[in-house]
């Protein structure tokens, strides 16, 4: 069934009332622990034997809205272009979101709406499907700025819910966009997701094949891509720090000579790290963000191990101590526990320790060749790539933790690899060279929804943030700033 309107609490607690019991419902349903939502999980998952099945986990639940084109405001014709942008980006960001039914725009009534002074409610009541609610808004130049003006408008009461107003520079009307989906996302599920619209990428990149890549960023949606590493070596492998504030990659510098490097997002600046006349690589920041850990050959062994130390290099411990090939840490969400890949069987297997080294196990007993694992922000799951032992390509592929259960999200599109979730647990990003030279794509947590973001250059091993502080209200559900 449909639920039934997820933001009229917006409108209902300008005047104090709890929340609904739609919203409840929406809640319990997003929450980790919901006996209704592990039933869903339940239902969805295969048979323990069934390695290869897609996850289909069905969100059965929307709420309908409809968002006809923002208006420009004002003589200026920059703000033609500006409203061109806000329109396709809010739009995209709204339907990728996940949440929310959006009929197509060619069922609209014919009147442009700048403002709620603007809207004729029958029409809108009148429309099939009929939307819950209709967000609607302006774009204008003041002084220096771009500034969004929006509404959610409760199309069957007829009354306006909220309103909200977001500056920024005349350059970034992307961000402003963005910012004011996740703010939308955030009060229609009554905080049940902060939105990822505001998040960004970072990815290799170099202009040619065989050449060497430097780390880019980008937009979530693959919009407003950019160098951001200047090293002149082959870079590969970004991890974000918790706080955004610095990304660690590995740099080779020569065959066999490679380091951890770690810039400030901030400043540009290089902060300092070890180097070890030898391979380091794969860095991962603890949740906390004072440690990081990271692949580096032994010198003892000639084995490649994985080390944790602080973010300055000091305090470095060698977890695995083994004499095989051990790479691509990842942390648990709480820090306790890491996934890694090794090849101490002969063939390469995630395993999963605690972050001390003890309590070491095979997670993945199947044959064929793991690597990249990334493990989800919730905890219960670990994304990665793998080779089965009779496939002829790399896919993309989820573990349940706790059942060990194998679910399959790519398929037959050339060789997938190095995926890594956003931070709602719901999308993740990963590359494929699916047409020719490898590009990064995004899609849904469940395999659909799959959206190429580069189209030029060879671009590998993305890294999705964490989530920015965009001034999310304190309490969801609340008017974050009413217009008048």
């Amino acid at each position: 069934m449909r639920l039934r309107p997820v933001f009229i609490v917006i409108a209902i607690l300008v005047l104090g009332v709890s929340l609904t019991g739609s919203q409840k419902r929406l809640r319990a349903k997003q929450s980790p622990k919901s006996p209704t939502a592990q039933k869903k999980l339940d239902a969805a998952s295969p048979k323990p034997d069934d390695k290869k099945t897609e996850i289909r986990i069905p969100l059965t639940e929307f709420t309908r809205i409809a968002m006809p084109d923002f208006q420009p405001r004002g003589d200026n014709p920059a703000v033609r272009e500006m409203v061109k942008t806000v329109n396709e980006v809010l739009w995209n960001d709204l339907k990728y979101s996940s949440f929310f039914e959006m009929p197509s725009k060619s069922f609209y009534p014919l009147r442009s709406i700048a403002d709620p002074g603007t809207i004729n409610y029958d029409e809108w009541r009148a429309l099939q499907p009929r939307p819950d609610f209709v967000i609607v808004g302006n774009v204008q130049i003041i002084g220096s700025e771009v500034v969004l003006e929006g509404w959610v408008l409760d199309a069957q009461k007829g009354a306006e819910a909220f309103g909200k107003r977001i500056r920024g520079g005349s350059d970034q009307v992307r961000d402003v966009a963005h910012r004011f989906s996740d703010i939308l996302v955030y009060q229609l599920t009554a905080g049940a997701s902060r939105g990822i619209a505001a998040t960004k990428l970072a990815y290799a990149s170099s202009p040619r094949r065989g050449g060497n890549r430097e780390i880019h960023l980008m937009d979530y949606d693959g919009g407003n891509p950019r160098p951001f590493s200047k090293t002149s070596a082959d870079n590969t492998f970004p991890d974000w720090a918790p706080d955004n504030n610095r990304i660690a990659f590995g740099s080779r510098r020569a065959i066999g000579f490679q380091d951890i490097v770690i810039i400030s997002t901030v400043d540009g600046t290089k902060q300092p790290f070890p180097t070890f006349n030898s391979f380091a690589g794969s860095p991962g920041f603890s949740p906390d963000g004072k440690r990081i850990a990271f692949a580096r050959r032994t010198p003892e062994t000639n084995a490649i191990d994985i080390y944790v130390a602080d973010v300055n290099g000091k305090n470095m411990t060698n977890l695995t101590n083994s004499r095989s090939i051990n790479t691509s840490p990842c942390w648990s969400p709480y820090g306790r526990q890491m996934a890694f890949v090794s090849d101490r069987t002969g063939v390469r297997h995630i395993y999963i320790m605690d972050s001390d080294g003890s309590n070491l196990r095979k997670v993945l007993n199947e044959g064929g060749n793991a690597d990249s694992p990334d493990w989800s922000p919730d905890g219960q799951r670990i994304a990665f790539t793998w080779r089965p032992q009779k496939g002829m390509f790399q896919d993309i592929y989820v573990m349940e933790v706790a059942t060990g259960k194998i679910f399959q999200l790519t398929v037959n599109a050339g060789n997938n690899e190095s995926p890594s979730w956003a931070p709602d647990g719901k999308h993740l990003v990963f590359q494929s060279d699916r047409v020719g030279d490898s590009h990064i794509y995004s899609m849904l947590s469940d395999g659909t929804e799959q959206r190429r973001l580069t189209w030029s250059g060879v671009n590998t091993s993305p890294a999705w943030s964490k989530y920015y502080d965009i001034g999310l209200p304190a309490s969801p559900g609340y008017p974050a700033a009413l217009i008048r």
